[in-house]
């Protein structure tokens, strides 16, 4: 027994003896929640990012997420004496508004409340400024820690407050899902006539093209609808008509280092751009 004794001893020893000089602060529950947000304000912590490079640790020193929220362990050893406090006035603790840790999957907890039936006896207000981590060796998670404890008087008006805001920004999710709703509405009314307008523009546009087949003649702008490949628009002059055929001149393209070619006219259409930047080379 005295030799299993020792051996535990032993490897605690080891342990604190690695990490002694990195233990984190210990705040003590004192007699009240206020007392313990005074001593908890500015105290400095660094946990560790488990992984498998890093060394054990003690939980006052983990960043291992623990609980359904994702609280790095380390930050929850150093509220569980507000935990506590919260489990001798006959209350139940819970964390909420919860903020990301830097550069974690972490959680940071922005409030405790000790909630019993009948309402919420005190909440616990933290802040958390230079929060950081550093990927060397392991990778740590620091930040100092700020808590206040508002009278019931504050923090009711706080309450008050946030659900103001909340059903304010819910006011405003909701009209502008109204909006869309509307416009959404809008545009199923109006599908008819953009169809029907769809149709007439097709309609226009190919008769548009039957004429300018029709009556092509040399000097007509035209695009080459049926150009090998795929790509930007290739246009060209109309030089001369040959029954079927026109003899063209390219603009952007050039086939076996000749710009001209007889093309039929049905693979012609009227184009009124300016002459696109690239060109073509065909072999």
């Amino acid at each position: 027994m005295r030799t299993f004794r020792l051996t535990v001893g032993v490897s605690l020893l080891s342990i604190l003896a690695l990490q002694g000089c990195y233990l984190n602060p210990h705040v003590r529950g004192a007699g009240s929640i206020q007392e313990f947000a005074r001593d908890l304000s500015g105290k400095r912590y660094d946990f560790v990012i488990p992984n498998s490079q890093a060394p054990l640790q003690l939980p006052n020193r983990s960043a291992k997420l623990v609980t359904a929220q994702d609280i790095p362990q380390g930050l929850m050893v150093a509220l569980e004496p507000a935990q506590a406090l919260c489990t001798r006035d006959g209350g139940q603790a819970s964390f909420s508004h919860l903020r990301e840790a830097d550069g974690t999957r972490g959680k940071l907890p922005q409030r405790m409340v000790c909630q019993r039936d009948t309402g919420p006896l005190w909440a616990l207000l933290i802040t958390y400024t230079d929060v950081s981590t550093n990927r060397s060796y392991g990778g740590t998670l620091a930040m100092t820690v700020h808590a206040i404890v508002p009278t019931a008087e504050q923090y009711a008006v706080q309450l008050q407050e946030e659900k103001a805001k909340e059903q304010a920004q819910a006011e405003a999710r909701e009209k502008a899902a109204a909006a869309q709703r509307e416009r959404q509405a809008a545009f199923e009314r109006d599908r008819p006539q953009r169809e029907a307008q769809a149709r007439q523009a097709a309609l226009e546009e190919s008769a548009r093209v039957v004429r300018f087949q029709a009556n092509l003649k040399a000097g007509d702008r035209f695009q080459w609808v049926r150009a090998p490949g795929a790509g930007l628009p290739i246009v060209g002059m109309v030089v001369r008509v040959e029954g079927a055929l026109a003899f063209v001149q390219f603009d952007n393209l050039t086939i076996a280092g000749q710009q001209t070619r007889y093309v039929p006219k049905s693979e012609l259409e009227p184009f009124d751009g300016p002459t696109p930047s690239f060109r073509r080379s065909i072999n």
